[in-house]
């Protein structure tokens, strides 16, 4: 009877040391199943925010893209409008190409003169600035916009 007592005793002590065991190991997979899953949502979360930064880079890119196409299509309208008018008489091209030079020889000859002959009057003195600014700015700005562009 004691034999059956003692197997008994022990039987249930190895049956509930094997569930304790089992717990244990079962505790410890569950931490490390939380562990993997930890690191697979800190990967997943690092992964979209390289996607959103991708994406938004790409937006920039676009956006760019889209800037440099609307003035190239705005710049290629402005040549056709110019162009558009057909052919022209050769006199008509000829006067159209003199124009700048011949202002600009009259703004200069004109701003000789009033410096040159007309200084000592004081009304023709404003006259005089006057013609001067605009003789500058003519000049700079004609001869400042065929500048070549660096590209």
């Amino acid at each position: 009877m004691i034999e059956t007592l003692a197997s008994a005793l022990l039987g249930g002590g190895a049956g509930i040391l094997g569930t304790v065991v089992g717990k244990v190991f079962g505790w410890l997979e569950t931490r490390e199943k939380r562990a993997n899953m930890k690191l697979e949502h800190e990967h997943e979360a690092r992964l979209l925010e390289l996607q959103m930064q991708g994406r938004r880079e790409e937006s920039e890119s676009e956006a760019r893209l889209a800037e440099i196409n609307t003035s190239a299509a705005m710049r290629t309208a402005s040549y056709a409008h110019d162009s558009s008018s057909g052919e022209t008489y050769r006199w008509v091209a000829a006067t159209l190409r003199l124009v700048r030079p011949v202002l600009t020889c009259a703004l200069i000859v004109t701003t000789a003169c009033i410096v040159f002959f007309l200084e000592d009057v004081a009304a023709v003195v404003d006259v005089a600035n006057q013609v001067v600014f605009l003789t500058t700015m003519a000049v700079s700005w004609w001869f400042g916009d065929r500048a070549p562009s660096k590209k």
